[in-house]
């Protein structure tokens, strides 16, 4: 990821530049798939001190959850309660003429997510919650086009390639079950970023970004985060 940049900073007209920004926006999806299904296996084959109350029926294979459950195209009916992401990252530019630059990027993550399953999944039909809590980095390198429409108004547009790393425990509540279990997901991404960004009449304060990113995950699907940052 870095040989680009070390190549542009040695053709480059101008120096690098670098900046830090704390965003706040939706989580990222990518983890859901994994920690559902390492949460379902932990829970049909329980440790002893996991076997929920209730009926030994209830604990079975008929408890219909897996890496689909909250899918697009699931069977099961699921609201999104919560979906949060605080972003603290650093990031690194290189001019390379005109509204062009080629930027390195990484980032620390902190993640929560609720979903509510209404109708229960499978014979049980009480309401299920199921919870996600995530700590992540993301790496990622594209290119960058700016423009400055004004002092105060500029937009972005980037592509690129990136990979990130979570660790997320997984919880499911309802009735009958109390389920909690933890996964490490690993995955890279194409992503295209656009941004809009405000300025303050000030130089010495920072400036507002309105960024939305579509990242595709190969063989997991699409997620898209919109968030506020601000740079610094």
């Amino acid at each position: 990821m870095t040989l680009p940049l070390l190549v542009a900073c040695m053709a480059g007209t101008a120096p690098p530049k670098h900046s830090f920004s704390i965003g706040y926006g939706q989580d990222d999806l990518f983890f859901i798939p994994d920690a559902l299904q390492t949460t379902a296996d932990a829970f049909f084959t329980p440790a002893p001190s996991r076997i929920p109350a209730g009926p030994p029926a209830a604990g079975g294979l008929a408890v219909d959850i897996d890496k689909d459950t909250l899918s697009p195209n699931s069977g099961t009916p699921y609201q999104t309660e919560q979906s949060r992401q605080l972003r603290v990252g650093a990031r690194l530019e290189q001019p390379l003429g005109g509204n062009f630059a080629l930027g390195v990027g990484a980032a620390l993550t902190y993640g929560k997510s609720r979903y509510l399953l209404p109708e229960g999944a499978g014979i049980l039909t009480d309401p299920i919650t199921i919870r996600f809590a995530s700590q992540g980095v993301e790496l990622d390198t594209g290119l960058i086009w700016r423009k400055q429409h004004s002092r105060r108004v500029s937009s972005r547009y980037e592509m690129g390639v990136g990979g990130s790393l979570t660790r997320t425990r997984t919880r499911i509540d309802s009735a009958l079950l109390d389920v909690e279990a933890t996964a490490t997901q690993s995955a890279g991404f194409i992503y295209t970023d656009v941004g809009l960004g405000l300025h303050p009449k000030s130089d010495s304060l920072p400036g507002v970004q309105l960024r939305t990113r579509l990242k595709a995950y190969p063989h997991i699907g699409l997620s898209l985060q919109t968030s506020l940052s601000t740079a610094f």
